[in-house]
């Protein structure tokens, strides 16, 4: 996940973008910057 659609190669494979994932336990977003879908969630 990053701030940019810019895309990210590893070994020349290209590494999934997503919008939003959870780690430990709380959801993370760096395009949704209010919480309402992680209270909701």
């Amino acid at each position: 996940m990053t701030e940019n659609d810019k895309p990210i190669y590893i070994n020349n494979t290209q590494i999934e973008n997503v919008e939003s994932y959870v780690d430990m336990g709380q959801r993370c977003s760096t395009r949704d910057k209010n919480q309402d879908n992680e209270i909701k969630r």
